[in-house]
């Protein structure tokens, strides 16, 4: 009874998702309202996860409720840009070699290309934004980059049914009207224990394997730092086929390796000057995102506070479009720099990114790029060196260095053990492992 029960929610699931998230057109010339890129970066996703509305014995309409504690995980997928005045969706960083196509989708069509996408993260280790629903089932996504977001319920409590992952566009364009603050409702079956009278006789059963579960894809730690291995890769390669070629420099195959010889030269100079003008772009862009936030510092009408939803999170001011909840300052190795509020692949580009955790429950796990002037030299830190965060709204915290370990790049578990105040890290210089400072708040 309970399975036929359940198999006809997960189907309303199904064609309450296909009536509810078919992607939308963004707006363009022809339409009566035109996106105002000058509020790129306000847009809002509120998701309320719910009950399917049923009916009791008696026929009685029961409405359905909101799911506290699910876990829903958000991908920019495609980011909206504007060329010239025309507007169009481009893949987001991260998926600029998927193959899924997103263009005119039919409902069927759209679901399919989530369950991709989902696959294509998983696969890829692409880091989301992850927020959990509160008593009343919602949960809010601001400040979002304009674009198609991939959405997915990646934890569930016990006892409700789960969903397909789904496709959504911020901003919406209904009725030519754009709407900037997004609202997303999914349903799901509640799944609530019989009292044990209530059970039916139990009937002999064959015995079943149960399936394999698929094998899970281990949790990476955020990619901090460029791979410069392949810099001393290409110095030996070249130099073994350019020698190569010298000696067979009077047969036919001794010139040909040596021009190979000279274009892997070439290559790994190319490597060099790109990676030494990436981390000089990233150590700019943090400077000036530092001295934009020392100039706005103590404007308490910017300071965004969090309604709650999030245990971790934290009061925040928006600058450039970066989320910033103050500032780290290590004197032993002469920086200061600016933290982000999440941890992306965007934000490390900028500056140093908050993990996981919370200052203010002494928590906090900072990550951030190798490069000279972000972490590349905390591997310098010996125990009893310095290190001061300050939040937004002035509040410092002082802690004290006790010592530093080197993880490996899936030791997500290592890397959250233990009772420390404060963890930084960052790549080691081939990039595989991560450089992991503790440091404990100073008494």
């Amino acid at each position: 009874m309970r399975k036929w029960k359940n198999g006809l929610l997960m189907l309303a699931v199904v064609m309450c998702l296909g009536m509810f998230f078919k992607l939308p057109v963004y707006a363009s010339a022809d339409t009566s309202e035109r996106i105002d890129f000058s509020k790129n970066g306000t847009g809002t996703l509120t998701i309320r996860y719910e009950t399917i509305e049923t009916t009791d014995d008696e026929g009685n309409i029961i409405p359905g409720t909101g799911v506290p504690e699910a876990e829903f995980t958000i991908y920019l997928v495609e980011e909206l840009v504007e060329d010239n005045g025309v507007q169009k969706l481009q893949w987001a960083s991260g998926f600029e070699n998927c193959t899924v196509s997103l263009q005119n989708l039919s409902n069927s069509q759209q679901n399919q290309a989530a369950k991709k996408l989902e696959a294509f993260v998983r696969k890829n280790h692409i880091q989301g934004r992850t927020w959990r629903t509160d008593d009343k089932g919602y949960v809010k996504f601001t400040n979002l980059t304009f674009g198609t977001y991939l959405v997915v319920l990646t934890d569930v409590p016990e006892d409700y049914g789960t969903i397909d992952p789904f496709l959504i566009s911020v901003p919406l364009e209904k009725n030519g009207t754009i709407k900037y603050d997004v609202v997303a409702i999914p349903k799901t079956g509640e799944f609530p224990l019989l009292e044990p009278e209530s059970y039916p006789p139990a009937e002999p059963e064959t015995p079943v394997t149960p399936p394999s579960e698929p094998e899970k894809v281990p949790e990476k730690l955020p990619q901090t730092g460029p791979a410069r291995w392949i810099i001393p890769l290409l110095f030996v390669c070249s130099l073994v086929v350019f020698a190569s070629g010298w000696i067979l420099l009077k047969k036919k195959p001794g010139k040909f390796l040596m021009f190979g010889g000279v274009l892997l030269f070439a290559a790994m100079i190319g490597v060099t000057v790109y990676q030494n003008y990436t981390e000089r772009v990233s150590e700019d862009a943090a400077a000036d995102l530092l001295a934009a936030y020392e100039a706005g510092i103590g404007l308490e009408d910017a300071i965004v506070r969090p309604s709650g939803i999030d245990a971790d999170d934290m009061d925040y001011v928006v600058i450039d479009e970066a989320e910033l909840i103050g500032t780290i300052s290590i004197p032993a190795i002469d920086i200061t720099l600016p933290v982000i509020k999440d941890c992306t692949s965007s934000g490390l580009k900028k500056a140093p990114c908050r993990y996981k955790g919370n200052a203010e429950e002494s928590s906090m796990i900072i990550a951030a790029h190798n490069y000279g002037r972000h972490f590349g030299k905390i591997s310098l830190l010996r125990a009893g060196d310095e290190v001061t965060f300050t939040d937004v709204d002035g509040v410092e915290y002082c802690y004290e260095v006790q010592g530093t370990e080197t993880l490996g790049a899936y030791d997500v578990e290592q890397m959250l053990s233990g009772d420390w105040d404060l963890t930084l890290f960052t790549c080691t210089y081939g990039g595989q492992n991560r450089i992991t400072v503790r440091c404990s708040l100073k008494e």
